[in-house]
Formats: structure tokens, C-alpha cells, sequence
């Protein structure tokens, strides 16, 4: 998959708040509810540094840090 780099600078200036909102909104097309609650500041950092190291998009670390939070929740 191919990413838009500039999407992805932009994606990447926002807020975490506003981050989460955006990943939540993808994984709800896909049927996956996450957690209204921002992720506390490390791992939304995780997140940023999975999707923006070196100009390429890490989506499996990304996915995984979200699948943490997922778990977290839950317990």
C-alpha cells in the first residue's frame, strides 16, 4: 500500500486528540470499535513514529500498538 506523503505530514500535525479521532474513524469503517479515550501520550507516540518513521508508514507497528490499547481496555 502506498501512502500520500503529504496526507500523512498532515495526519501527522494534528493533535493527539485529533489523531485518535482520525484512527478511530478508519477502524470503525472497518467494523473495529476503539475507545473514545485518547491513548496516554506514549503510546499515541508509538503511533506517530509507526506511521511516520523514515517517510514509510510502519502499519503492522501501528496496528500493534492499537491492538495494546484494544487489550488494555478490556482488562
Amino acid at each position: 500500500m502506498k501512502f500520500d506523503p503529504q496526507a500523512m505530514k498532515a495526519l501527522l500535525a494534528l493533535d493527539d486528540r485529533q489523531l485518535w479521532n482520525k484512527i478511530r474513524a478508519v477502524a470503525a469503517s472497518s467494523g473495529i470499535p476503539l475507545s473514545e479515550n485518547t491513548p496516554p501520550p506514549a503510546d499515541m507516540q508509538r503511533l506517530r513514529a509507526a506511521l511516520g518513521g523514515s517517510g514509510q508508514a510502519d502499519v503492522a507497528g501501528a496496528l500493534d500498538t492499537i491492538a495494546r490499547f484494544r487489550k488494555a481496555r478490556k482488562s
